[in-house]
């Protein structure tokens, strides 16, 4: 879990979406089924009726193994288009659906 904010990247996260586009996510959110911090940005995706894939990363080997590729040390790490965010920050993860919305862009 991260404590304290959440930190924003930009790149080229297409990979990511690869198995999530089957599922039908716009969002991919690797998680711990222990993190309280994961709860509450599922809580909030949800709340915001985002479709999302999430990868359990300590009950799921695949999406360990995607989160070892990925280097994920620390979650929630979501990703919503060409943008992620690792950390949980509510008012920052408003902000970056809304932008991804109004984009209009697909996640990949």
């Amino acid at each position: 879990c991260v404590v304290g904010g959440a930190q924003v990247t930009q790149g080229d996260y297409s990979a990511v979406y690869a198995n999530a586009k089957a599922s039908g996510g716009e969002v991919v959110m690797y998680t711990l089924s222990t993190c309280p911090f994961c709860v509450k940005a599922k809580a909030l995706l949800e709340k915001q009726n985002v479709r999302f894939v999430e990868r359990v990363i300590d009950k799921d080997k695949t999406a360990r193994k995607e989160a070892d590729g990925l280097k994920i040390n620390s979650v929630p790490v979501i990703y919503i288009g060409d943008k992620s965010m690792q950390g949980f920050d509510e008012a920052k993860l408003v902000e970056l659906l809304n932008a991804h919305a109004k984009a209009g862009k697909p996640a990949a």
